[in-house]
């Protein structure tokens, strides 16, 4: 059986009881109803891939998730873009998802599986952001404010390595974050004050190389995820400015 996720959801809206949040859109973070769905499509889907369904569909989001391992991420919209996992185990399964005070929890129960599921991730490529310039007549003449720092896009690659005894499956998938530009507000009003101030988001920093191992259950307590990883180019605080990229001082 395949579990859909918009299906199972239904439309995200102010009928259903959807409140704006922060949203994504062009790459850029903007209010809009239904933010945050993808905050539980996304848990949801790292429980379906360490619980070796089948990932019947799924796409990353346009930009780096700062609540998800970039590769683990599942954007949905409603009705256009999907998630969803197949069922191909002999045995039923029970989705379970739950949020607590901020927290969102996915887990996928059956029989108890024998089979041990590794991800790998490797970062291929960084791809360079631009820097844009916006006018701001709410910002005194000539101030300059940070408004979106910049990310930079990624190419990778991911490995889901399923083993059970002496069997051993592969599968592999290529994910492409575009980059996010860096947005500077610049005033073109007159000489008033003006509460704007500039954004405070660190360096967007990622492993070049991930790899995370789920625990066999004679080992521990099943479930449990065990990583090991490798900082690389990417994983440095000051790469980006190394790579070329214009980083924001504030004057």
């Amino acid at each position: 059986e395949v579990f859909d996720f918009n299906q199972v959801v239904g439309p995200r809206d102010e009928a259903n009881g959807y409140r704006v949040a922060t949203v994504i859109a062009n790459g850029e973070l903007v209010d809009g109803i239904g933010g945050g769905t993808c905050q539980i499509s996304g848990t949801l889907h790292g429980a379906a891939f360490f619980a070796a369904l089948e990932i019947v569909e799924r796409y990353p989001h346009t930009r780096p998730s700062s609540y998800i391992k970039m590769g683990m991420d599942a954007t949905v919209v409603y009705p256009t873009i999907n998630f969803r996992v197949r069922n191909t185990h002999s045995f039923p399964v029970v989705i379970h998802e739950r949020v607590e005070k901020g927290k969102v929890t996915a887990e996928i129960r059956g029989a108890e599986a024998q089979q041990v599921v590794t991800l790998i991730r490797k970062i291929d490529q960084a791809i360079p952001y631009e820097e844009l310039e916006r006018s701001d007549p709410k910002l005194p003449q000539g101030r300059r404010v940070l408004a979106q720092r910049g990310v930079p896009g990624f190419r990778l690659h991911r490995y889901r390595v399923m083993r059970n005894g002496s069997h051993t499956r592969r599968e592999k998938w290529r994910d492409i974050y575009p980059p996010t530009p860096q947005v500077i507000r610049v005033g073109s009003g007159s000489n008033m004050t003006s509460s704007r101030t500039s954004v405070k988001t660190p360096e967007y920093m990622a492993d070049e190389l991930l790899v995370i191992t789920q625990r066999r259950p004679e080992q521990g307590e099943y479930g449990q995820l065990v990583e090991n990883r490798t900082a690389g180019r990417f994983g440095q605080k000051g790469w980006t400015a190394d790579a070329g990229m214009r980083v924001w001082n504030a004057p």
